[in-house]
């Protein structure tokens, strides 16, 4: 497991498993974190979710509570004759008690670097739904390249993978033109009082250009963004993290040998 300690002086640890590893007893605690932060939601529609993911980041107090998770479905596609990879982060959400902790972008950093390192004779992206302005920051704190950006037009190549992986997972719900998931009925909005949308935030141009690209989040509305995993395409303090061996620590070794049977890509000794 992986360490870190809050600003509350608490150590957090980080755990990675595969969905088919959880027990009952954890998917309910993590349904009962998640509705408290989301609203139009039910438990039905989460386990729904999660049965789709095969992966996922377990955020564990010193009590060996969970306070967080993210789940994660690792695949891959192919478009026009070339194979790439995809990690599609799905719900995810820390106690607001934990703000201000990175642990669960480092475990996603060690698990994304050891993807990359391992299975490397393929491009990977990240398809991220971003449903409010904390999650889209972190692209611009992690990525020199991301997309939707201010002033910024997706590659060409890049935009026809995320059409392609987008509309095989929702269809007509996706709006290519507005890069926007919009469903029926919503499967679940960030809480008002959990949005962070305040006087602080009223001028922050993340935030702001969040809110203009994805004007209809407080009723569920998704963001698409998209971006390279690879370690051209890191900041320096996020790519630092991401070539890190010891977070292999944190991910659980069966889980993880099943993956690799599943994607059908060989491990890569490098």
């Amino acid at each position: 497991m992986l360490t870190k300690t809050t600003k509350s002086k608490e150590v957090l640890k980080a755990k990675i498993l595969a969905v088919t590893d959880l027990e009952n007893k954890l998917k309910d605690t993590m349904y009962e974190i998640y509705e408290k932060y989301y609203g139009g939601t039910s438990e039905a529609l989460f386990q729904e979710d999660l049965q789709n993911k095969n992966f996922c980041i377990l955020i564990f107090n010193q009590s060996e509570q969970l306070v967080g998770f993210s789940s994660l479905l690792i695949f891959t596609a192919a478009l026009k004759g070339e194979s790439f990879g995809i990690v599609y982060s799905g719900d995810t959400i820390i106690k607001h008690e934990y703000w201000g902790s990175n642990i669960l972008i480092k475990a996603w950093l060690g698990l994304t670097g050891k993807i990359y390192r391992q299975m490397n004779t393929i491009p990977w992206f990240w398809l991220l739904l971003v449903k409010g302005h904390r999650t889209y920051r972190y692209l611009n704190l992690f990525f020199k390249e991301f997309y939707p950006r201010p002033e910024a037009f997706i590659p060409r190549g890049w935009k026809e993978k995320r059409d392609l992986i987008t509309k095989m997972k929702f269809g007509q719900c996706f709006d290519e033109k507005r890069g926007i998931i919009k469903f029926p009925e919503t499967k679940g909005f960030l809480k008002e009082e959990w949005a962070g949308l305040n006087q602080k935030t009223k001028n922050h141009p993340e935030a702001n250009f969040f809110q203009s690209q994805n004007p209809g989040f407080g009723e569920g509305d998704e963001l698409v963004c998209f971006c390279e995993i690879s370690e051209k395409n890191f900041k320096k303090r996020a790519l630092v993290l991401f070539k890190d061996e010891f977070y292999n620590e944190i991910l659980h070794q069966a889980s993880w040998n099943r993956l690799l049977k599943e994607l059908e890509i060989p491990k890569i000794n490098l």
